[in-house]
């Protein structure tokens, strides 16, 4: 069986390598003694895509050649559920017990293909569609344990974070044939640092914010305030840590001079003979960088991750901390009004708040308020 350390690293190599992703979704598979693993884009209609392990060709052409996502039970009662990011699922959390095993999808596609469970981790849930990482496994390996399915969570973690690089990269592999390039034109400000903490490149985006988030303290990347800098560090310091079953990545959250605030994911430069910087050092971290606040609100992504919310709870956050009215929220969301107030009450027990105005101020405050990266 491959260690949990093994999956992370070669999640970690696919999100500079976005080719490497079927690989790697080969070694998830194996990790939980399956033949391979998806990552399903599912919207309930003929537009669902898949990328998937190499071991899982066939399967995949069979559930789109014949339509199966007319019939993916367990796709439909996840939409059903309004699952959550992260939320994992396997057969008998979707369906009654008697239905696993003698559906059509059981039956007939299961059966063909080799299929006997499958658990999946939703990484991207949306009202109307999802994106999750699956693992099909034989019937004779036996259900899905309850660990597993924790293991499964952590890993839908890194994949997310990973993936959110790898797909800017592979949208502009038409025109960007070189890494470095494809990087420079991505939309986000991306920094590749040495060991010694030295900048070793930063794209277009990330040179415009350098100024004014960084100094450069004998070339070595330093944050402007003080009050960030251990977060930043504690960033970086985690890297170095042994790869476990709890290391989900977090984001540090900066204040620029400018007054912004900016949310930094750290990614290990796995196979450092991507990069090539001669003259300049080995790469060893990658460093990107998104702005928190969009239209005036705060990215729900970046609630999630720094107060540990669900994204539904984090959607709910952004609009209301924003100052919005939360009957506006919930038309905004789609939901009903009730439905919203009882996410209302599950964030402020979670932020330890008791009304909208210290909600406003929290988020306000985030820079301040997010925890050390764990």
């Amino acid at each position: 069986m491959k260690a949990f350390s093994d999956v992370i690293y070669a999640i970690n190599a696919a999100a500079l390598s976005p080719e490497r992703w079927p690989s790697v979704l080969e070694k998830i598979g194996e990790y939980f003694d399956a033949a391979g693993s998806v990552i399903i884009y599912y919207s309930g209609d003929s537009d669902t895509a898949f990328i998937h392990s190499h071991t899982l060709t066939d399967a995949v052409q069979i559930y789109l050649d014949e339509g199966w996502w007319q019939h993916d039970a367990h796709a439909q009662k996840a939409l059903e559920l309004n699952l959550e990011g992260f939320d994992v699922f396997d057969d008998f959390t979707v369906l009654p017990e008697e239905q696993v095993g003698t559906i059509p999808i059981y039956t007939d596609f299961f059966k063909r293909v080799g299929f006997g469970y499958l658990m999946s981790c939703v990484i991207l849930p949306k009202w109307d569609m999802f994106v999750a990482i699956s693992v099909p496994r034989a019937e004779d390996k036996g259900r899905f344990t309850e660990a597993e399915k924790t293991l499964l969570q952590h890993i839908g973690r890194h994949v997310e974070q990973a993936l959110r690089l790898s797909v800017r990269i592979v949208q502009l592999n038409a025109t960007s044939s070189v890494l470095r390039e494809a990087l420079d034109a991505v939309d986000i400000g991306i920094f590749v640092i040495g060991a010694d903490r030295r900048v070793l490149f930063a794209n277009t985006v990330g040179s415009k914010l350098f100024d004014t988030l960084f100094d450069r303290t004998d070339g070595r990347i330093l944050p402007k305030r003080e009050e960030d800098r251990a977060r930043f560090f504690g960033l970086l310091e985690s890297l170095s840590e042994p790869v476990t079953e709890r290391s989900d990545p977090r984001p540090c959250i900066v204040m620029g001079t400018d007054g912004g605030r900016v949310a930094i994911w750290a990614l290990p430069v796995v196979d450092r003979d991507e990069l090539h910087f001669e003259g300049k050092g080995v790469p060893q971290t990658l460093l990107f960088t998104t702005p928190i606040e969009r239209d005036r609100m705060i990215d729900p992504v970046i609630l999630r991750e720094v107060f540990d919310l669900t994204l539904g709870e984090a959607r709910i956050a952004s609009l209301v901390g924003s100052g919005m009215a939360i009957n506006d929220a919930a038309d905004r969301l789609g939901v009903t009004e009730g439905t919203a107030r009882n996410v209302l009450k599950q964030v402020f027990r979670k932020l330890g708040v008791n009304r909208q105005a210290q909600l406003v101020r929290q988020v306000a405050n985030l820079w301040a308020s997010a925890p050390n990266t764990k």
